[in-house]
């Protein structure tokens, strides 16, 4: 059910070369500028006597002002509008993190809250016991909504990978993001093959029939911490650092 997430697409990493030299080229103009201006301040010194007595005063002190306002006047200006380019660039980012780890958090709470009542409506006497049985009318419809639960992680895994530059760690995040979605996407799968065999009155099934959900809700210690609540922490984590790093 889950994509393969493993593999890298080649275009960001030829959008990051070209953001590479692009800001090379940003940077160049400022360089040529500053040493424009070096040199013309230090032919001024030079020779500014032999200049000055040979040009109108006007017009020397007019070519004095030039090269400071023009020279190291435009360094200034661009100097500050680097600033201001990248706090934006900061913010853009600091803004995209917030975004995930907020729309994160609400999917993996999601998730706990159908699991929640998945125990307690779909089940019946309850989910630990061996005799268990899955009522259909409960089951399909919270299965549909983790189904969009799970759309979501593989929504946020093709962001990851598509804007990798944003992100601190961004395999470790699409691995673990990955982890979780696999999990869920195996439940999504065992509902698509099992809908259409529920039977009786009302429609039920035994939950030892439904392996993957029968894991999903069993003790979280052994299957729904490592699979889902771990992974999920290490995301949000490493969000929250990277959130807190952006300066």
């Amino acid at each position: 059910m889950a994509t393969d997430l493993g593999k890298r697409s080649a275009a960001p990493e030829r959008a990051d070369e070209s953001e590479v030299a692009d800001m090379r080229s940003w940077w160049l103009f400022p360089i040529v500028l500053i040493g424009s201006s070096i040199l013309a301040a230090v032919a001024l010194v030079v020779w500014g006597s032999w200049l000055e007595a040979r040009l109108h005063t006007e017009i020397f002190k007019a070519l004095v002002q030039g090269v400071l306002v023009v020279g190291f006047g435009g360094v200034g200006s661009f100097l500050v509008k680097e600033y201001n380019r990248s706090r934006d660039r900061v913010e853009h980012r600091r803004g995209l993190l917030r975004e995930a780890h907020k729309d994160l958090i609400h999917s993996y709470n999601e998730i706990k809250r159908l699991r929640r009542l998945l125990r307690a409506q779909a089940m019946h006497p309850t989910y630990h016991d061996p005799q268990a049985v899955v009522y259909r009318d409960s089951y399909g419809p919270l299965l549909e909504q983790l189904s969009e639960s799970q759309l979501q992680l593989e929504d946020y895994v093709r962001r990851i990978k598509g804007n990798h530059d944003i992100y601190s760690d961004p395999q470790d995040l699409v691995e673990n993001l990955n982890r979780a979605e696999n999990y869920v996407g195996n439940l999504i799968t065992e509902w698509e093959d099992n809908l259409g065999l529920f039977q009786g009155d009302p429609p039920q099934r035994t939950l030892t029939r439904l392996p993957a959900l029968g894991c999903f809700l069993g003790d979280a210690k052994t299957a729904f911490k490592p699979c889902m609540a771990d992974p999920m922490a290490t995301v949000l984590d490493a969000l929250s650092r990277a959130i807190a790093a952006c300066v």
